[in-house]
């Protein structure tokens, strides 16, 4: 199997897999703690979301594109990179769906994380792009700013960790984001460097191979 076709399977594949486990145990903690019909939309709304990247996920594996269809390999790698992202969100939802028992107001808390999250991905994408479209050590020092200020969702996982109501249980999951959004982060640079490899052999008028990964 080529490089580059680990963006159809089965990269998104098993990322799909693990959210979807995550959403089974939030649906199974929001049952447990009988809250599961006062889950606020918002958070159902994003449940969902990552619901349709699942599906999609594994429906890309009944498709098989020509190599020289570059529309469906770039669809292919941003269901991936998404595929990365949703894990996280199904994460950082637990500690909310845990928290409405409690009958405590979130929103707040939810949506500065949520807001975080979603501008430190942001950034880190430009940062990606920039990293396998150009050659020069000026642009890559711009790459390098945008992915130091993307970094600062970790300082909000840690001011979250301390503002948010200490008697709901699950407050380490603030802490475990930490290292899981690292760990994903380097996912989805791997996953921009294979996307990178195949674009380039395109480009040159070559069918992409393994040994050809290069950006």
């Amino acid at each position: 199997m080529n490089s580059y076709t680990q963006l159809r399977q089965p990269v998104p594949q098993i990322l799909a897999l693990v959210s979807l486990c995550i959403l089974v145990v939030d649906y199974l903690s929001a049952k447990y703690n009988g809250v599961l019909m006062n889950i606020p939309v918002y958070i159902i709304g994003v449940c969902l979301i990552n619901l349709l990247v699942i599906l999609i996920s594994f429906l890309c594996i009944f498709i098989k594109p020509h190599y020289s269809n570059t529309f469906m390999w770039r669809n292919f790698f941003i269901i991936t990179v998404l595929d990365s992202y949703m894990i996280l969100y199904a994460i950082f939802n637990l500690y909310f769906i845990v928290a409405i028992r409690h009958h405590i107001d979130i929103f707040n808390y939810w949506i500065i994380g949520i807001s975080s999250m979603t501008l430190s991905f942001v950034l880190d994408t430009v940062a990606n792009i920039i990293l396998i479209n150009v050659t020069s050590f000026k642009h890559h020092m711009i790459g390098l700013l945008f992915r130091f200020l993307g970094a600062f969702v970790y300082i909000v996982y840690i001011i979250l960790y301390f503002i948010v109501p200490h008697d709901i249980d699950n407050r380490n999951d603030f802490i475990h984001l930490i290292f899981l959004t690292l760990g994903f982060h380097a996912i989805v640079v791997y996953s921009f460097i294979l996307y990178g490899g195949y674009t380039y052999d395109i480009e040159q008028g070559e069918e992409p191979t393994e040994r050809r990964l290069k950006f």
